[in-house]
């Protein structure tokens, strides 16, 4: 959200409470999906950022215009993914593995595409001036010191590090 921000998209954000003040903190637009559906109250997005799959990704699809642009990190891959990892005898697999997806969004006039998240040096160096202004920074759930290991492991492993990340500090560790 914050990344959107900074490039002045409008953000949108479907979560839960306590996490539905976090999102408003960092600048999106919120529907409590427990108690809304988001598609009754946002449409004619530019960009969906699909994080849940599965019959959420078609779902989503219907807030975009048509000519908007669906990217899932968790979605079906595409042909592109094969040709990125230079993978081309993979193109038939991943157009059978996302061609429900493509039909979906080829029908809605949107493109869809699959993103597979790797570390990049130049993404990080082109977001150095909006960390080190302090328009963008990373959202922090929980500090534990290093003796506190064991326990910041499990609270990952159960996604309780929301909202925000959770810290391992090495101070007076050795």
């Amino acid at each position: 959200m914050q990344v959107a921000k900074h490039l002045g998209g409008h953000r949108g954000h479907h979560g839960e409470h306590p996490n539905v003040e976090v999102a408003r903190r960092l600048g999106a637009d919120v529907v409590d999906y427990r108690t809304q559906r988001y598609e009754d109250h946002v449409r004619d997005y530019d960009v969906v950022l699909d994080t849940l799959g599965g019959e959420e990704t078609v779902r989503s699809m219907g807030v975009l215009r048509r000519g908007g642009g669906m990217v899932s990190v968790v979605g079906a891959p595409d042909a592109d993914f094969a040709r990125e990892l230079g993978k081309p005898f993979l193109i038939p697999v991943m157009w059978a593995l996302g061609a429900k997806v493509q039909r979906e969004a080829k029908k809605r006039g949107i493109s869809y595409r699959f993103l597979f998240m790797r570390t990049s040096g130049q993404q990080l160096a082109d977001a150095t001036p909006a960390i080190e202004s302090g328009e963008s920074s990373p959202l922090v759930g929980s500090v534990l010191p290093f003796t506190r290991l064991e326990e910041a492991l499990e609270a990952s492993a159960a996604g309780k590090g929301w909202p925000g990340k959770i810290v391992v500090t090495m101070d007076g560790a050795s």
